[in-house]
């Protein structure tokens, strides 16, 4: 059998006759709640407890409403790491995330050359012109090297010879 549901409904007829009806549905899935991000917040923005928060913990089922906010909350720590960890490629908006290297960028979906430091798109053939103009906010900013916080030091117990 598919993955359809089929539903018989028994109907009376006018004349109290019993009428079979045939019902199918497609594949199951998930009720959409229709503004879900402004029920959300409007639903985090009430009283804990409240008479509000009652109500549409009723009318959408407070099992979907908590599955909505947790969702949510999910998606804003994920935008706000997008947005302190990545940069966006300026050609094609691309989040791309910097481990090592210079700041030099090329974008593997759409090729454009980029600095990871301030966003700027760079001519693709003479992409280091950019970090070698003297007086540009990135001049001689190629590499960005962070001073380590504590200079290496031999563990206790631990002999080194």
């Amino acid at each position: 059998m598919s993955s359809m549901l089929i539903f018989v409904l028994r109907v009376l007829s006018a004349n109290m006759v019993p009428i079979r009806i045939l019902l199918r549905h497609g594949p199951i899935t998930a009720c959409p709640i229709a503004h879900s991000e402004k029920l959300v917040l409007e639903y985090l923005n009430l009283a804990e407890g409240s008479m509000e928060r009652h109500f549409i913990e009723r009318r959408f089922g407070k099992t979907n409403v908590l599955k909505l906010v947790k969702h949510y909350e999910e998606e804003q720590a994920n935008k706000e790491w997008l947005e302190a960890s990545t940069m966006a490629c300026p050609g094609c908006e691309v989040h791309v995330e910097k481990s090592l290297g210079c700041n030099h960028m090329t974008c593997t979906k759409c090729r454009q050359h980029f600095c990871y430091r301030c966003g700027t798109k760079l001519a693709g053939k003479d992409p280091y012109r950019h970090y070698s103009t003297v007086g540009d906010r990135c001049y001689n900013k190629l590499f960005d090297f962070q001073a380590e916080d504590e200079e290496w030091q031999p563990v206790e117990g631990f002999f080194v010879e």
